[in-house]
């Protein structure tokens, strides 16, 4: 079965990525997103975006939608919003086991051989901007040309992930416990 992390709506023309999808609602996909990719719905389907702290309100009739954990939100606006399965969209999911304190869960186009026993995801460019976001500062990502540089802040060392043939980054040299998601693989 293939996976998707994209979502659309009728009318607007484009995609968005969700961190994860909750149970349907009506037949509708229900995304769970970032802020910022919530104020990018908003934007696009005409919607009024307020914040009252990091309560999103929204609309004409001022929904409230609150933050699900912290910097997610459920999109459960009466839309019909319909997942979006690409021909190369990444078919695998993985996890960060307990390093960081996360449950997001990430897209992968496959494994390398396990390090250490732990799962060695192969990602695009916007998976490994977001696992490194998920260290809050602990690892920096900075480029030297597709050349992704990642900086552990603590032990003020760099490991350097050159891309593969098909542009994507083997995570096994970070050293990191990665775990690979087998349910809720929808």
């Amino acid at each position: 079965m293939s996976s998707s992390a994209q979502f659309t709506v009728a009318g607007a023309d484009q995609t968005w990525t969700a961190v994860e999808f909750t149970d349907p609602w009506e037949g509708w996909a229900v995304p769970i997103v970032t802020a910022d990719t919530l104020a990018a719905v908003c934007s696009a389907l005409g919607l009024a975006l307020q914040w009252d702290k990091d309560t999103a309100v929204i609309g004409d009739e001022f929904e409230r939608v609150g933050a699900y954990p912290e910097n997610r939100y459920v999109l459960e606006l009466g839309r019909p919003f319909e997942r979006v399965f690409p021909d190369d969209a990444p078919p695998h999911r993985f996890s960060m086991d307990g390093w960081y304190d996360t449950t997001d869960l990430y897209f992968c186009y496959g494994f390398d051989a396990p390090w250490n026993g732990w799962a060695t995801p192969i990602v695009d460019r916007e998976t490994l901007e977001r696992v490194i976001a998920t260290t809050e500062g602990g690892h920096t990502l900075s480029w030297n040309g597709d050349t992704a540089l990642v900086h552990h802040v603590e032990l003020d060392e760099t490991t350097p992930l050159a891309p593969d043939t098909d542009g994507r980054f083997h995570l096994r040299d970070l050293g990191w416990t990665f775990d690979e998601v087998t349910e809720r693989n929808s």
